[in-house]
């Protein structure tokens, strides 16, 4: 580039100080049209032979290019302090995501107890599901077994109300007998006494030994089923001692069912208090997570926050860092104002 080349920059003032130089340049030059670029081409070369004679502009100078370097360094140790910052705050990410994967597992073995815990539940119901028809069938069993005792006690009233009857008969027909055989002594004594009519009297006799044999054989008969009905009897008896048992049998099974089903629900009750332990304790999980994915979060913001001011910091002209012009966006991420945010 050659001394004489026009370049165009971009420079900024103070409002006042430019309408100030704008009235200068109409007083010596009568117009501003095509006059500001030569005024401040004037302006600057004045100004260099100006502080090049005068040695405490020149100082000045060098004060103000060490007080730039300084604040260039300073720059530096905060750009350091920055970079610092954000590898702190990248392993925090890391160790946040370590955190929040370690958490994601938990949670997961969680679910799974949970699922665990709910088809054992599902097992239990099932378990009290079939005791409860057990019971069911055990107490229709029983009403069975009352009906059917029912009908034996009805049978057993019936044949003994048979037997009273018989033995009733039986006794009428010995008395009966005992008559006929006092009637036949009183006929062989009246046979001694009468053999005019002995003929007669045998005939006689003989018609009622007949009467009295048949009359035997009837009562031997009434003797058998006598005999009969107390044999049925004593079975009924024991039929219904049988079936009294049985039913013991049931009812000691059904208060055993019936404990075994109280534990079974007790089970169930600690079941479920177990479960809701478990779902506090995930609902408790999620809010930590999401905690610490807010954490994470607000940390990524703040990484691209630095990184977006790291920028700013890199592409700073010439100029801005000779006259520290820093990027608000670097002065709101100021060390003394971040450690307040934080």
């Amino acid at each position: 580039m050659s001394e004489d080349e026009i370049v165009r920059k971009s420079i900024q003032v103070k409002t006042s100080l430019w309408d100030r130089f704008q009235k200068k340049i109409e007083e010596v030059y009568g117009t501003t049209y095509k006059k500001q670029g030569e005024a401040i081409e004037n302006a600057l070369i004045n100004y260099i032979n100006g502080i090049e004679n005068d040695p405490e502009e020149v100082e000045k100078l060098k004060n103000q290019l060490n007080n730039i370097n300084n604040e260039n360094s300073q720059l530096k140790t905060q750009n350091t302090e920055y970079t610092n910052k954000i590898n702190n705050l990248k392993e925090k990410i890391n160790e946040l995501q370590s955190r929040y994967d370690e958490q994601k597992n938990e949670n997961q073995n969680i679910k799974e107890e949970l699922q665990k815990t709910k088809n054992e539940n599902t097992e239990m119901m099932n378990k009290i599901q079939q005791d409860t028809n057990q019971i069911q069938h055990s107490t229709k069993s029983i009403k069975e077994l009352e009906v059917n005792e029912n009908k034996l006690q009805t049978s057993l009233k019936s044949k003994s109300d048979e037997l009273n009857k018989i033995s009733q008969d039986n006794k009428d027909l010995t008395t009966k007998n005992k008559e006929l055989t006092d009637e036949l002594m009183d006929l062989k004594l009246k046979v001694n006494e009468y053999k005019k009519d002995v003929d007669s009297f045998k005939d006689k006799e003989k018609l009622y030994e007949e009467s009295i044999a048949e009359k035997d054989k009837r009562n031997k008969l009434l003797e058998d089923q006598i005999k009969d009905l107390k044999n049925d009897k004593k079975n009924n008896v024991e039929e219904i001692k049988e079936l009294k048992e049985e039913r013991k049998t049931l009812t000691k099974d059904k208060n055993e069912i019936a404990q075994n089903l109280e534990t079974t629900e007790q089970q169930y009750d600690n079941q479920i208090k177990e479960y809701k332990k478990l779902v506090n304790k995930r609902e408790h999980t999620q809010e930590v997570l999401n905690k610490q994915q807010d954490e994470l979060n607000e940390a990524m913001k703040k990484l691209e926050k630095y990184s977006y001011a790291m920028g700013k910091l890199e592409n700073m002209s010439l100029i801005d860092r000779l006259f520290n012009r820093i990027p608000t966006e670097v002065k709101q991420l100021a060390p003394g104002e971040e450690e307040k945010d934080d």
